[in-house]
């Protein structure tokens, strides 16, 4: 039609051709509108996880009934389809914006609770002979556990933050029991980065322990005079209090210890309130304490 008046200016365009014409601009931004929805829409279905799609499954089935409106009564000279198809991009574009956010929060306890995969608890210190950094070891315990602890509460602001989002009904059992099976995803994404943190840190005391790769002693006694005898300090007696083998262990349970600063994001049966016993019953972690325990007490019984 735009073609013909440009062309031909003084033909007659038919009726019909001319009303469509002028409602044009209405067709083109319905139809972008639409376009619009159906990319949102299958985002919800294609873009998210089985756990997660089981929370807003039954809005997306509310706007499914609203659409089947479209395929069987709804046409283009209806009053009120502006209304229908805003209306329509109102409730898939909201639901959309709360899904994504809820992702974005998942990506954000990652990020939380993954901070410190690649850094060691103990390290050896940088000047002099390079042992384990044993004289800060208090302050840098009590900084990496206020650290763990920020990030345990934003974690638990975070969850929160999405059982709003979903708009969780726990009256409704198929509700409540998605909504756990969600939980259990989230605890076990912090079960594994936690179990990636307490790892690196042991790991770190085992590869400065390997004798395999000839590193520097990690760790120091000294022999003094203690009238009649001459003894080690600290002792390598394990009858003695705070001995040389009491001390290093106790830098495993401090390690070990970091996963009791997250609450539990799922509470289960005899699991307690937060990582602890998760960390301390993994078959992993348990085979890499045992072999630097192992190291020690072949060290101390040669000495």
């Amino acid at each position: 039609v735009k073609h013909v008046k440009n062309e031909f200016p003084r033909r007659l365009v038919p009726e019909t051709a001319q009303k469509l014409f002028e409602r044009f601009e209405d067709f083109r931004f319905w139809n972008n509108t639409l376009n619009k929805i159906v990319e949102l829409y299958n985002y919800l279905k294609t873009d998210t996880t089985d756990k997660e799609y089981r929370l807003f499954e039954a809005e997306v089935t509310q706007i499914d009934r609203k659409m089947a409106a479209a395929e069987k009564s709804i046409t283009w000279n209806c009053d009120d389809i502006s209304d229908y198809i805003e209306r329509l991009r109102h409730d898939v574009t909201e639901l959309n914006e709360r899904v994504r956010q809820s992702q974005d929060n998942i990506i954000e306890i990652y990020h939380q609770i993954s901070q410190w995969e690649e850094r060691a608890l103990f390290i050896r210190e940088v000047d002099g002979k390079k042992l384990l950094n044993i004289r800060n070891r208090e302050a840098s315990r009590e900084a990496r556990y206020n650290e763990i602890t920020q990030a345990g509460k934003k974690i638990t602001e975070l969850v929160a933050e999405n059982e709003n989002l979903f708009e969780v009904d726990l009256d409704d059992e198929k509700t409540k029991k998605a909504w756990s099976v969600y939980l259990r995803h989230l605890d076990n994404i912090v079960t594994d980065l936690l179990l990636n943190t307490v790892a690196f840190s042991l790991g770190y005391l085992l590869d400065e322990t390997d004798v395999i790769k000839r590193p520097l002693p990690l760790f120091s006694t000294r022999l003094e005079l203690s009238q009649p005898d001459i003894e080690f300090r600290p002792s390598l007696d394990k009858k003695i209090v705070d001995n040389f083998f009491d001390q290093t262990i106790s830098l495993v349970e401090d390690i070990m210890r970091m996963a009791s600063f997250v609450p539990r994001v799922s509470i289960q049966k005899n699991a307690g309130p937060n990582y602890m016993e998760t960390i301390r019953k993994h078959p992993e972690l348990k085979r890499l304490k045992d072999d630097f325990i192992n190291r020690l007490e072949t060290v101390t019984n040669k000495a």
